[in-house]
Parts: structure tokens; C-alpha cells; sequence
């Protein structure tokens, strides 16, 4: 149940093109797609704020951000591909899609920002490493990179972390 957000925002991207490939652009199909969209990326918005009150650890917010970030590059892809070869065709929609592409990535990296800095706290991440983590998180193509790094980092904190030793009775 907690990770049904994480996988709606996995897919959201996917039913948004596919909607409007069956429906085209009409306004009806907009509205809807922007209804669609607008309400995921505000749940996982929500969602990432309330990460660690839901349970999930720095690395399991790292994995997630990542994943989703490289889930999403097909549909980024394609978007700027659109953008290319229907550039004077689409002039109109291109704020509105820059738009719709920025807020994917602001939902996916503020997971992977949560997980930066929960890791900070944790003492798994230096402050440098997670401002300059951060910084990449907010920016087109090094936000992959800095998901990427930043879930290494904290995957190598807790396997070098000590591990509790359980108690044998002799």
C-alpha cells in the first residue's frame, strides 16, 4: 500500500501518452491527461514529504528515486523527439510540455532529495555530498547521475555500517 504512489508515478507518464496517442489533442483529452497528471504528481509531492513517518530508510528513498528517474527516460525521450520533429506544429503545447516534464522530475527528485538528506542526518553523507547531490537533482539529465551516486553512497553506508550481532545462549 505504501509504495501504490511510487508505482502510479511510475506509469502516470505512460497512460498520460498513451491517452492522448488514442484520443489526440483535444481539449477534453487534455484536461483529462492534465487532471491525471496534476493529481499523481501532487500525491507523490505529499507522499515524499511523509517518506520517513511511512517507514521507508534513506536507501529505500534512494533506490526509488532512482528508479523511477530511469523508468521515466523513455518517456522523456520521446517527448523532446516530438518536440523535434513537430517543432513548428508544436510551438504552442512546448511551455506546457517543459512544464509537465519539470514537474516529473521535481516529483521523482524530491525522493531522491528526502533520501540525501535523511542520509545526512544518518551520518552516511557529508554535507557537501548531499548540497551538491541536491543541486543535481534539480537539473535535466544530472538528476539521473546524482540518484545513481547518491543511492551507491548510502548502499555502501549500510553494508559498511555495523551489523546488530544476535544473542546466542551457551
Amino acid at each position: 500500500m505504501k509504495k501504490l504512489p511510487l508505482l502510479a508515478l511510475l506509469g502516470m507518464p505512460y497512460l498520460v501518452l498513451a491517452l492522448v496517442m488514442r484520443q489526440g489533442l483535444s481539449a477534453a483529452c487534455l484536461e483529462l491527461t492534465a487532471g491525471i497528471f496534476a493529481g499523481v504528481v501532487l500525491l507523490n509531492f505529499v507522499w515524499a514529504l511523509l517518506a520517513g513517518r511511512l517507514g521507508f530508510s534513506a536507501r529505500q528513498l534512494a533506490f526509488w528515486a532512482m528508479l523511477l528517474k530511469i523508468c521515466h527516460i523513455p518517456f522523456y525521450l520521446l517527448v523532446f523527439a516530438v518536440g523535434v520533429l513537430l517543432n513548428v506544429m508544436i510551438i504552442p503545447l512546448l511551455p506546457f510540455m517543459a512544464f509537465m516534464d519539470y514537474l516529473l522530475l521535481l516529483s521523482t527528485s524530491l525522493y531522491g532529495i528526502r533520501a540525501l538528506w535523511a542520509g545526512r542526518r544518518q551520518g552516511s553523507l557529508s554535507l557537501t555530498a548531499a548540497g551538491v547531490c541536491t543541486a543535481l537533482q534539480l537539473l535535466f539529465c544530472l538528476d539521473l547521475a546524482g540518484a545513481i551516486w547518491g543511492w551507491v553512497r548510502l548502499r555502501k553506508a549500510d553494508r559498511s555500517a555495523p551489523q546488530p550481532q544476535s544473542e546466542t545462549k551457551n
